[in-house]
C-alpha cells in the first residue's frame, strides 16, 4: 500500500527574544498522520536545539470550560500509562511545565503549558480562549522535551542546529521519504492493542495528532523561518 498525501499546510516565521522558548504548533488532521516535510531555522551566534515533540498521551475535557479562566478538567491523567496495561515506559503523570494542546469550541488548536495540577483539574499558563472548550474536546499531553514517548520508548527527537547559519531539516535529504522526514508515531501493535475496561483503548494511534516544534532559543535569538507539514494515510 502506498502513502497518499491528502493535504499540506505551511507556517511562516516565528521568533522570540533570546532565552525565550520558541514553539510552533503543527495542527492535526482527522484520520491522517502528520509529517514534517520541511523546516528552516535561522540561528544567530548560538547553536540552538530544536526538538520535535509528539503526544505522549491523550484525554478529553470532562466538562465545558468557559473563556477568561485557565482551568480545564480532564477525564483521566494522560501520563498514567499503566491505566491501559503494562508497558516498558514508566508513568509520567501530568505536572507543572508540561506542554499540552487542546481544541477550543471554534475548532482551533491551542498550545500552552501547565501551571499546576489538582487531581484532574489542570490550571494552564494562559486563559482558555474566547470560544471556550466543549465537554469531550481532545486534550493532548506532550510533557517536556526530555520525556520518553511510550509509543516507541524513545525521548522526543532533538536536533542540534548550526550557529550563524540557516539549517534546513526534514525532506531536504534525498533519503527522506516523500511524506516527510519525521512525524506522527504509529505505536507498536502491542501498545495499540492495550485496553482497560475502565479506561478504554490506548488513546493514540498516530492519526489526528498534533506536533510541537520546540526551540530552546538560547542566548542569541533564532527564527523558525518556515515549516511545511503534510498529511497522509500512512505514518
Amino acid at each position: 500500500m502506498s502513502s497518499l498525501i491528502y493535504k499540506r499546510k505551511g507556517y511562516g516565521r516565528i521568533t522570540a527574544v533570546a532565552g525565550t522558548v520558541i514553539t510552533r504548533l503543527v495542527e492535526p488532521m482527522p484520520g491522517l498522520f502528520t509529517s514534517l516535510a520541511e523546516t528552516w531555522y535561522i540561528n544567530a551566534g548560538t547553536a540552538h536545539a530544536l526538538t520535535v515533540m509528539r503526544p505522549l498521551g491523550k484525554t478529553f475535557a470532562s466538562a465545558a470550560a468557559a473563556a477568561a479562566q485557565a482551568v480545564i478538567n480532564i477525564a483521566q491523567n494522560p501520563g498514567t500509562y499503566s491505566n491501559f496495561g503494562t508497558i516498558n515506559t514508566a508513568n509520567n503523570n501530568i505536572a507543572a511545565n508540561d506542554y499540552v494542546v487542546y481544541q477550543s469550541a471554534d475548532g482551533n488548536y491551542n498550545i500552552t503549558t501547565v501551571s499546576s495540577v489538582a487531581t484532574l483539574a489542570i490550571t494552564l499558563a494562559g486563559n482558555v480562549p474566547t470560544a471556550g472548550v466543549l465537554k469531550g474536546a481532545p486534550f493532548w499531553f506532550f510533557g517536556i522535551t526530555t520525556d520518553t514517548n511510550p509509543a516507541d520508548n524513545l525521548a522526543h527527537p532533538a536536533f542540534t542546529l548550526t550557529a550563524s547559519a540557516t539549517t534546513k531539516l526534514f525532506g531536504i535529504d534525498p533519503g527522506d521519504t516523500m511524506a516527510g522526514g519525521i512525524g506522527s508515531i504509529a505505536p507498536a501493535i502491542g501498545i495499540g492493542a492495550l485496553y482497560s475496561t475502565s479506561n478504554g483503548a490506548w488513546p493514540l494511534n498516530g492519526q489526528n495528532e498534533p506536533i510541537i516544534l520546540h526551540s530552546d532559543n538560547a542566548t542569541a535569538a533564532g527564527t523558525l523561518e518556515k515549516v511545511t507539514a503534510v498529511y497522509s494515510n500512512l505514518a
